[in-house]
């Protein structure tokens, strides 16, 4: 019943943490290219440092959201196979 389990499980936390990653990158990304058109905007208000935080916040949320599905996973594998 273990082999039908772990891959359903697995699957399932691969696919959320996918998602997660789809939608924070294009979250990241967006921000990447509003400074980058803007750039001469962003310079010359001094808003490097600013733009740089809105950027690590984002991806430090998904390496949150990534590392606790992984943990749960390894959870789920450990309570499967212990």
């Amino acid at each position: 019943m273990n082999f039908v389990r772990e891959p359903l499980l697995n699957g399932y936390i691969l696919q959320k943490s996918s998602i997660y990653l789809n939608q924070v990158s294009t979250q990241a990304g967006g921000i990447a290219e509003e400074c980058l058109n803007s750039i001469r905007t962003v310079v010359g208000l001094c808003g490097e440092e600013h733009e740089k935080a809105r950027y690590s916040k984002c991806l430090a949320e998904l390496k949150d959201k990534i590392l606790k599905l992984f943990y749960l996973g390894g959870l789920v594998m450990a309570i499967l196979y212990v």
